[in-house]
This record gives structure tokens, sequence and C-alpha cells, in this order.
């Protein structure tokens, strides 16, 4: 995956969350790397069942459907 999801997910993540600029953008900047680290199903059947864990304000739901919502974007659920 390259570095196109970046404007979409700055672009999500202005429009959904509180977060500053500095967080958006390193944020943003993350959401390549994780992307690649999930598998894609040969078969495309099965979806892919990924777990985010960490403490209570640190994120994980802003994540989550950031993720989400690039993922969908590039035609992926």
């Amino acid at each position: 995956m390259s570095e196109q999801f970046i404007p979409t997910a700055q672009s999500w993540l202005l429009e959904n969350s509180n977060l500053s600029a500095s967080q958006r953008n390193a944020l943003a900047e993350l959401c390549p790397v994780l992307i690649k680290a999930l598998p894609v199903s040969a078969t495309g059947g099965l979806p892919t069942l990924v777990s985010i864990a960490g403490p209570p304000g640190s994120g994980k739901s802003t994540l989550t459907k950031m993720l989400a919502a690039v993922l969908a974007a590039s035609g992926r659920n």
C-alpha cells in the first residue's frame, strides 16, 4: 500500500475527531502502515478480524473508525 490513503485519513480525522493538526497528521501517516499490515483474503470471502487494545481514551475507537473509512474508500471491508 502506498501513501495514497493519507489524504483520505486526514480528511476523515478533520471531520470526525477533535485531535490537533499534528496528531491528525501523525495518525494519518500511520494509516498506510497499518493497512499494509492487514492480511488480504486470497478468496475475498471472509472479513479480516483485527483486535485493537489500549487504555481508556487512547484512541482505539478513532483509529478503528478511521481505518474503516479509509478501507471502505479503497474498496475493502
